[in-house]
């Protein structure tokens, strides 16, 4: 089943934005991650989209409450150790730069990221 589907199936994926409508929710940070993984290894030639990808991954792991290795064990509940090694196989030391750049972080940020996703491989 497509990760989309597990969404709009199941409610453990959705986060609840009822001061908005009853009705609103958005997916959760650990799903949005493991699709955002399976993206970016799936982008071709789509230089501009790699980088939006790369992006939202370190932002969606970086900036949470919950620990980066809690987050990673949910993503990893729900995408197989494959798809981190063809995310570690599309991303090179220049798109990281460049995602890098983008966001305003120091350089190393994403690779620090990175790597803690990388120790489950």
């Amino acid at each position: 089943m497509p990760l989309i589907e597990r969404v709009y199936n199941n409610t453990k994926y959705q986060v609840e934005l009822s001061f908005i409508s009853d009705d609103l929710f958005i997916p959760t940070r650990e799903i949005l991650t493991a699709m955002k993984i399976q993206s970016l290894s799936a982008r071709g030639d789509a230089h501009h989209k790699k980088v939006k990808d790369l992006c939202d991954i370190y932002g969606l792991l970086w900036y949470s409450k919950k620990p980066v290795s809690k987050i990673i064990g949910d993503v990893l509940n729900l995408i197989n150790v494959n798809s981190i090694k063809q995310l570690r196989d599309n991303v090179n030391e220049d798109l990281m730069t460049e995602c890098e750049g983008y966001l305003g972080e120091t350089k190393g940020s994403l690779n620090t990221v990175l790597n803690e996703l990388y120790k489950h491989i």
